[in-house]
Parts: structure tokens; sequence; C-alpha cells
């Protein structure tokens, strides 16, 4: 048995790599060089997580949910990743990058990445103890439907009515409107995990 702080450096460090190597593949794909390409990202990210877990928890002794949210920063950007991923997947096979086929490919995306996301928070972010409760997964089922509502509604408004990136590549532009996206809910997101899905 891997001790508690021991265990969560480890998931940071698989939780580093493969954000790095689903980011590697989105930064291909709006033509970003990334120095260093797979390696920098999939060997650095593990690093710069073991440091932020590290200084949330030197912030703990002021702000005590502080490790809770470092933990949820680190599945964040997985799942994050796994999102943006499975979207730019999706568009770059069927060249769709806008429209009425960018509601289906985000709810996609979107949907994996919410799974992903349900595990990682339920076991890792806030230790929630047990097998998964059908009322703890409906509520956070309900919960994501909200933010999908919400994620899909900025992205495809921005991508098929926004003028405010015309300079920028389709890709570019539907990656700009995805981070806004997930920027909104981040905060919103990791309160309502904490106090309403996974309470103690």
């Amino acid at each position: 048995m891997i001790p508690v702080k021991r265990r969560d450096y480890f998931l940071a460090v698989i939780a580093g790599f493969f954000t790095g190597l689903f980011s590697y593949f989105i930064f291909r794909h709006v033509d970003i060089e990334i120095p260093g390409g797979i390696v920098s990202l999939s060997a650095g990210l593990p690093v710069l997580w073991i440091l932020g877990l590290k200084l949330a928890k030197i912030l703990a002794k002021r702000f005590s949910w502080s490790e809770q949210f470092g933990r949820f920063v680190v599945a964040g950007f997985l799942n994050t990743s796994i999102d943006f991923g499975i979207l730019n997947l999706l568009s770059f096979k069927f060249g769709i990058y806008s429209g009425k086929p960018i509601i289906l490919f985000n709810v996609i995306a979107f949907a994996v990445g919410v799974t992903n996301s349900y595990l990682w928070n339920k076991y890792w972010t806030f230790k929630s103890e047990g097998k998964p409760r059908i009322s703890e997964a409906a509520m956070f089922v309900g919960m994501n439907i909200i933010w999908t509502a919400v994620n899909t509604s900025i992205v495809f408004f921005i991508t098929t009515f926004s003028d405010l990136f015309k300079s920028f590549s389709p890709p570019e532009v539907e990656n700009i409107a995805k981070v806004i996206a997930t920027a909104v809910s981040l905060f919103g997101n990791f309160f309502g995990l904490k106090f309403l899905v996974f309470k103690k």
C-alpha cells in the first residue's frame, strides 16, 4: 500500500503524463510548436503537478481547502486535456469546426471528460469512500448536464457566430472558445462538487 501523500504524488505523475500526451496532439493540431515536443510535455507536467501539490500543502495551513483544490486542478487538467483532445480529434477526422455538428462533437468530448472527472474527483480529489452511490452519481451527472449546456453553448456561439477571433484559424478559434468555456466552469464546479456531491 502506497502511503497517502506518496500516492498523491504518484497519481499526479500519471495525470501529468497523460495530460502531456493529449496536450501534444492538441498543440500539433493548432500548429503550435512546443520546445522539446512530446517529451517536454509528458515529462515536464508531472514535475509541475508535484510542485503544485507541494505548494497546495503549504497553503493548506492558511486555507484548509487548498490541498483538495490542488488535486482538483491536477485532475481538472487531465479531464480538460481529454475533453479538448477528443473534440480536436473529431474535428480533425471529419474536417468540421463550426455549425451544428460541433454541438455533437463537444457533447461527446465533454461526456468522456466528465466520466473521467467523476472517478478522479470521487476517489482522489475528495477521497470519497465506497462504491459510487446512485444519488451521488445522479447529482454529479445533473450538475455536469448544466455545465455541459453552458460549456457547449459558449463553444457553439464563439465558433459559429462570434467575429472576435476572425484573424485566427478555425482550429485555433475552436480551442480559444473551449478555453473560455472551461474557465467559466472551473470554480463553480469545484465548490459544487465539494459541498453538494462529495460532501462528508
